[in-house]
């Protein structure tokens, strides 16, 4: 029975954690833990390797004031831009004085790329890890003193697909979830709850 506590005890403080998406199952036979790990968050970063974030998302007070609505990651020149979920290329051209690319998701959400070049044309239907464009190292203007690439993601909004002025901006990181599996190791019998 006492295992059994502390056993409830560990998985409630994890799940309270936010480690919870990531543990799909645990089962006891009076022995060691046996973990099956699943994720619930299945993107994946839009550069290979892993991601290094050169400006973290800064979420703004209001939606109108100052803020980072996205994260700049490093890039190199030419690195492919991969599509980190499932979706179609809504949006394939020129803003300003770069070209972006935006990709709708299911359930709401709403991704764009840039600096980039050689992007896909509106309509495509893409999968996760799909090359959808490549980094521009040379842009009119350089958001980074480094080549790199600005992501962005939007949920919700007026028409529910990441779009419209009541769409909100979240950090695209926390859906890529952690780059290795959350495990909870079995506790002893001196752990003291």
């Amino acid at each position: 029975m006492r295992v059994l506590t502390i056993q409830i005890i560990v998985l409630t403080v994890a799940l309270s954690l936010g480690f919870g998406p990531h543990v799909s199952g645990i089962k006891y036979r009076h022995g060691p833990l046996q973990i099956m790990h699943t994720s619930a968050r299945s993107w994946i970063s839009p550069i290979s390797g892993k991601p290094h974030v050169i400006h973290a998302f800064i979420k703004p007070s209001q939606r109108w004031s100052a803020g980072h609505r996205g994260v700049d990651l490093e890039a190199t020149e030419q690195d492919q831009v991969r599509a980190p979920a499932p979706g179609t290329i809504v949006f394939s051209g020129t803003v300003v004085d770069r070209q972006v690319v935006v990709i709708e998701h299911p359930n709401g959400y709403r991704s764009s790329f840039e600096p980039v070049t050689d992007p896909l044309p509106v309509g495509t239907h893409v999968q996760a890890g799909q090359v959808i464009a490549r980094v521009d190292a040379h842009p009119a203007k350089p958001r980074c003193s480094t080549t790199c690439l600005y992501w962005s993601v939007r949920h919700g909004g007026d028409h529910k697909n990441g779009s419209g002025k009541n769409a909100e901006y979240i950090n695209p990181m926390l859906l890529l979830g952690p780059a290795e599996p959350t495990i909870l190791l079995p506790v002893d019998e001196s752990f003291k709850a």
